[in-house]
């Protein structure tokens, strides 16, 4: 029996419906290829378009997105090492700023190391990681321990009388306000007393038993860290912090060797660095009235001109609380203690003297220096005065370098934490 054959009808269905299934399949293969599309561009921009955008430029170097990304979770590893939380919504302040920051001015380091012939070495920067970790290549770098020493029992002459010391200070006492009198013209005036307290030198007790002796005590010796030992800690950091930051490993170890690099860099300019601190330092014994008018204050200046006391008038019209009962007294100081308008005034007038009117956030002052003197600065201060200088030199060479910071950029692609 013959097969029966589709009739036109028939025929015409089947065409259609293999249509459709050929567009269904094209459909398919046409959502399919977009999403391939899409997903290639998305890996393309996150792997290759993003990282390669830069952040900032410094001259003709561009800080990448990438190696920007890689400080941040370093540095925010670094601030939970320390037990410092970040406030939520303060990120991009306390640290994504800073961090770009600080990778400009590496840059600017590099320039002005370059400049001033100065290089540090790859064998450099490995070696001070190593010196972090506790491990000296060289025996002789290795620091050496110092024995503590016991503290020894001062020897008092027991035929010495202590002397007293009398320490005067002008106190001003505020009388009692007066109960209420018929006569409304009267008027309660500060009596000024001058309180000269004796404070005497306590007699030390002596022990006729106690024998001075100063013994040293020697601190342990550490094992020293050997270079297998020194592997296995930084092997064993890296796995931890590449964990915690989100990093990998090697991606981890040359952001912490650029960061060396950087210190080291800062080190040697420093180094470096011309500067002659101050050998002599000036102290002054000053005292203030405030108040809180021009007018006020030039009334102050001409009832001392008057004759009145400066002390007597701080007590009556200062607004200074801490201090105007003692005659308006701040004591001694040194440069740097006050707001910049009143330290310029009251270091630059001689002994002796009264200002004109100085005004501060605080109001109006009035300032009398009564004592100066110079003293030689230590040598501790004298370094403080080199890091101050060598700061202010570094803001300097920021502002004066060719700094172009992408707006948007470095905000935007700041990594999730």
């Amino acid at each position: 029996m013959s097969e029966r054959r589709p009739n036109r009808k028939q025929l015409s269905r089947i065409r259609r419906e293999e249509q459709m299934q050929r567009y269904v399949l094209y459909g398919t293969a046409g959502v399919v290829a977009i999403t391939i599309v899409i997903i290639a561009i998305a890996l393309i921009n996150s792997f290759f378009i993003v990282p390669s955008l830069s952040v900032a430029q410094v001259g003709d170097v561009e800080i990448s997105v990438e190696d920007y990304q890689r400080r941040v979770r370093y540095e925010h590893f670094n601030l939970l090492s320390a037990g410092q939380n970040i406030t939520p919504g303060s990120e991009l302040v306390t640290l994504g700023e800073p961090v770009l920051e600080q990778m400009i001015l590496e840059v600017i380091l590099e320039e002005q190391a370059e400049e001033a012939g100065i290089t540090i070495t790859e064998l450099e920067v490995e070696e001070e990681l190593q010196r972090q970790f506790g491990f000296f290549a060289d025996p002789d770098d290795r620091p050496t321990l110092v024995p503590t020493a016991t503290p020894t029992e001062e020897v008092i002459d027991p035929t010495e009388t202590p002397t007293p010391t009398a320490t005067a200070t002008f106190v001003i006492t505020p009388t009692p306000s007066p109960t209420a009198t018929l006569d409304p013209t009267f008027t309660v005036t500060p009596t000024p007393t001058l309180d000269v307290t004796l404070t005497p030198t306590p007699t030390p007790t002596l022990d006729p038993d106690v024998t001075p002796t100063e013994t040293a005590t020697p601190a342990p010796s550490p094992t020293p860290l050997t270079e297998e030992g020194y592997s296995e800690q930084l092997n064993q950091f890296l796995e931890f912090a590449a964990r915690s930051s989100g990093l990998s490993e090697d991606d981890l170890l040359e952001v912490i060797l650029q960061d060396i690099r950087g210190q080291l860099l800062r080190d040697a300019l420093f180094e470096e660095f011309d500067f002659e601190p101050d050998e002599v330092k000036s102290r002054i014994l000053l005292g203030h009235i405030l108040v809180d008018t021009e007018d006020e204050a030039l009334d102050v200046l001409e009832r001392l001109d008057e004759g009145e006391e400066f002390e007597e008038l701080a007590a009556e019209v200062s607004t200074d609380e801490s201090n105007r009962f003692q005659g308006g007294n701040l004591g001694w100081n040194e440069p740097g203690r006050f707001v910049p308008a009143f330290d310029e005034v009251a270091f630059s007038i001689p002994a002796n003297s009264i200002s004109d009117p100085v005004q501060t956030t605080f109001g109006w002052h009035i300032i009398k220096v009564y004592e100066k003197v110079e003293l030689p600065t230590e040598e501790f201060e004298q370094e403080n005065q080199r890091f101050q200088a060598f700061n202010a030199q570094l803001d300097q060479w920021r502002a004066e370098s060719d700094v172009e910071i992408e707006q948007g950029i470095w905000e935007r692609f700041f990594p999730d934490l």
